[in-house]
């Protein structure tokens, strides 16, 4: 009787597709979580500070632009 592979063809091929399996759920899983994460960043808030001087009126004003997607929500203001 002559001495059987531990590992034959059979099995080889199945321990690869099982490891190709496993590889592909983890791969999917961290890709959906950049995913995720990129979803939440898009929707924020771009604020920008700008300000203009009028000489002739006396005025000066200081304007909050969001040229962002999200919402800004605005929690304190302080003017010196």
């Amino acid at each position: 009787m002559a001495g059987k592979k531990f590992l034959s063809t059979d099995k080889i091929v199945a321990l690869t597709a099982m490891f190709i399996g496993v590889l592909s759920l983890i791969i999917f899983i961290r890709q959906t979580n950049i995913m995720d994460t990129q979803g939440r960043l898009s929707v924020m808030p771009y604020l920008l500070l700008e300000t203009s001087n009028n000489g002739e009126n006396r005025t000066f004003s200081i304007d909050f632009v969001n040229h962002g997607v999200g919402p800004a929500i605005v929690v304190s203001r302080k003017i010196y």
